[in-house]
């Protein structure tokens, strides 16, 4: 497989968009609609021919400019990467969503919306399970994502909550 260039950013935000989808279905389906997104996403090395490429494209890119956000195109390298990323927070959640619950005091799992439990998941990830990235980035990265794609309050509990983690 090729070399990925995707920043780290870009791989945050797709990974995002993944354990925010996966709130809709149930482990079985998911592996399905990880397919789906993963080849799905028009690739830089693709030839735009699937009709569900052109259309996952158009729906993700529609949502990224209403978001401010400008779309990127993943190589066959990037996509292995973001669904390897994926794979190992989604098999850590058991891991991850304790941590969640014992420093968000007064919420369970269950109250948190789906955009905030996704973005939480993956910084927490990245500041227990992975030394690459330090513990601040993680934080400030998580708090860029909530302001995308959050409530009007999610950056700043997001980022409470984290704080409590490290």
């Amino acid at each position: 497989m090729g070399k990925s260039n995707l920043k780290r950013s870009e791989l945050r935000e797709n990974v995002f968009m993944l354990l925010y989808m996966s709130e809709f279905y149930d482990k079985e389906e998911m592996q399905e609609q990880l397919d789906y997104y993963i080849n799905g996403m028009m690739s830089a090395d693709d030839d735009g021919e699937s009709w569900f490429a052109g259309f996952l494209e158009q729906y993700i890119n529609s949502h990224a400019k209403a978001a401010g956000v400008e779309p990127i195109q993943l190589t066959a390298a990037e996509k292995e990467q973001v669904s390897e990323r994926f794979r190992l927070i989604n098999d850590a959640t058991g891991k991850i969503d304790p941590i969640i619950e014992k420093n968000s005091v007064g919420w369970s799992i269950s109250r948190f919306g789906k955009t905030d439990l996704a973005i939480m998941r993956l910084a927490i990830y990245e500041i227990k399970f992975d030394d690459d990235i330090p513990a601040k980035v993680a934080i400030n990265e998580a708090v860029e994502l909530a302001k995308r794609y959050g409530g009007a309050q999610s950056a700043s509990f997001i980022n409470g909550v984290l704080a409590k983690v490290v």
